[in-house]
């Protein structure tokens, strides 16, 4: 069982991934901001190797694999379940009904699996166009485990792999700069399939980008590049967006709903030092090692 593939996170399980992550207030591992008041928070390698301690995890750092912690299988032998960890979360529509992941940057894969089913992105149909970007979805998935440096004769269950997706803001509930100087960070958890299709793909406004919905019934619902249709209605069933451009970056769009599982109370990090001496690092060192 493995914690956000196969069950709930324990309240242990948690707590240390809270605890590990609030190191970072207290000059302990990588963090962002730190300049022009904003406190600072876990930077996403940190946030990775905090998510591998507290869930039993090993960590794969540096990687362009699929995953970023794998963890073992316990009633399996010799079997990991994969974690790709979204550490910057973010949400899509106003109420907050959809996630907004970026899934990967492929554009080598995508242009491959697009030339191998003769598809010429400025007449082909978005339906044969769709189903090569399928085809090389389902290929990064597929390939995830030669990418890994995983012991011989071990393997990853891709079927349980999934997504987890961090979202944060402040104690005050807001995500720009904080209100009040003392406001800590908190943030959410959810998880969802590892392995993207999608039912139905439309071109927006100059074929540059196909459009993914979950329902056929929206086909007609041309997008354009900021996901609204011709007649600038909403979009309610938007599920995907990919773009030759900017590296083949393919982004998905999940129903908050549909997460596999969730933290949804959220989590405050614990406070820490003082901003300055954090990140005077010089003088740490000079008072952890005073003789030398």
């Amino acid at each position: 069982m493995v914690a956000f593939a196969t069950r709930d996170p324990t309240p242990e399980e948690l707590e240390n991934f809270r605890l590990a992550l609030s190191l970072v207030n207290h000059g302990i591992g990588s963090y962002n901001g730190g300049e022009g008041g904003i406190p600072i928070s876990p930077h996403w390698t940190w946030v990775e190797r905090a998510y591998a301690a507290a869930f039993n995890g090993v960590f794969v750092p540096g990687s362009k694999a699929a995953f970023d912690v794998l963890c073992p299988c316990e009633q399996r032998e010799n079997t990991y379940i994969g974690i790709q960890v979204k550490t910057d979360g973010k949400w899509k529509e106003g109420n907050n009904s959809r996630c907004l992941i970026e899934y990967n940057n492929e554009n080598a894969r995508y242009d491959r699996f697009l030339t191998e089913h003769n598809i010429d992105k400025q007449i082909s149909s978005s339906l044969l166009t769709g189903r090569a970007i399928n085809a090389a979805l389902q290929s990064y998935h597929d390939d995830s485990p030669e990418k890994h440096d995983i012991p011989e004769g071990y393997t990853i269950d891709l079927e349980q792999s999934v997504i987890v997706h961090i979202t944060w803001r402040w104690q005050n509930g807001g995500h720009g700069t904080p209100e009040n100087e003392n406001d800590r960070y908190q943030f959410q958890m959810h998880s969802f399939n590892h392995l993207v299709q999608v039912d139905c793909w439309a071109w927006n406004y100059g074929r540059k980008a196909l459009i993914g919905y979950e329902s056929t019934n929206l086909r007609n619902r041309v997008a354009d590049r900021n996901g609204r249709a011709r007649n600038r209605g909403p979009q309610p069933n938007s599920y995907a967006y990919w773009t030759s451009g900017s590296r083949g970056q393919l982004k998905i769009y999940p129903l908050k709903s549909n997460a596999n599982y969730s933290v949804d109370d959220w989590q405050t990090l614990e406070d820490g030092l003082d901003l300055e001496y954090i990140r005077n690092i010089v003088g740490r060192a000079r008072e952890l090692f005073p003789e030398e």
